[in-house]
């Protein structure tokens, strides 16, 4: 829609109003009685404008288009499962080693001078 905004503060007489539409519209739909209740719409809808300042344009729907998902063999968008798996197995063992270090490791130095001066 056009409407000249400095026609107001100027004092000018306004230009008319011109409204260009375009639609999409189905196969099964009439393109000359389309355009006519468009623009018959588009006059209700405005206040001052003429109908032959209205434009519309008609464009055909295209037929869509329906494939069925596929999957790529090439393309590996994440991380191999296995390879994840491998890495907190290994981190679970790791820490496993740690707590069991920890608890039946080498003896505090206390410990093994006790020992020592049993002996």
């Amino acid at each position: 829609m056009f409407n000249d905004i400095e026609a107001g503060e100027s004092g000018a007489a306004a230009r008319p109003v011109h409204i260009s539409a375009l639609v999409v519209h189905g196969s099964h739909a009439q393109p000359s009685l389309l355009i006519g209740e468009i623009k018959r719409f588009l006059k209700n809808s405005f206040n001052e404008v003429n109908y032959d300042d209205i434009s519309v344009v008609l464009s055909a729907q295209q037929p869509l288009q329906h494939t069925p998902p596929s999957l790529s063999a090439e393309k590996n968008d994440g991380v191999n499962p296995l390879l994840m798996a491998g890495v907190a197995l290994l981190v679970l063992l790791a820490g496993a080693a740690a707590a069991w270090y920890v608890r039946f490791g080498p003896r505090s130095k206390a410990a093994v001078k006790a020992a020592a001066q049993k002996a």
